[in-house]
């Protein structure tokens, strides 16, 4: 997930503070009369806001500056794993992608990696620990892949 901008603020907390007649303050007075903390908020490229609050200004900035470096280097946050569960379902239906699960996903990328790469390099990659259900869930046979191992039959046969 990309940052896009790192700032500071006050996070305000209770009432507004009203004067001896029963009227609001005016925002500049807060400080004053108003508990507060100090919020580094940022936004997500998706556009969902985050922030994390600190007693003092300068813990703020300190951490403001680090989330902003992470920015410069690339780096970022990372796509929590719980968002991507949640949020796949809305995801598929504006990208117009027929009823699909985030399981058959996995399923559909196990099975193309295993055309190119050995079957113990995709359990590896998929996190399985036992070959076996790397094989029996996730790597599917196409009619392709039967079409070619009966022409390659054949050859031997014929030879």
């Amino acid at each position: 997930m990309a940052i896009e901008k790192v700032g500071v603020y006050r996070k305000w907390h209770g009432a507004v503070p009203i004067d001896r007649f029963g009227t609001p303050l005016p925002k500049i007075e807060w400080p004053r009369s108003r508990p507060f903390s100090w919020a580094v908020r940022w936004f997500g490229a998706d556009g969902t806001r985050f922030s994390r609050s600190f007693k003092s200004r300068k813990e703020a900035e300190r951490y403001a500056e680090s989330k902003q470096a992470e920015v410069r280097v690339g780096k970022g946050d990372r796509v929590k794993r719980l968002n991507i569960w949640r949020d796949f379902p809305a995801i598929r239906k504006k990208a117009g992608v027929p009823k699909y699960s985030f399981h058959d996903l996995g399923t559909s990328d196990c099975t193309n990696l295993a055309d190119a790469v050995p079957l113990h390099v995709v359990q590896e990659l998929a996190g399985h620990s036992d070959i076996r259900t790397t094989r029996k869930h996730y790597v599917n046979v196409r009619d392709e892949q039967i079409e070619s191992a009966r022409r390659v039959l054949e050859d031997v046969m014929r030879s």
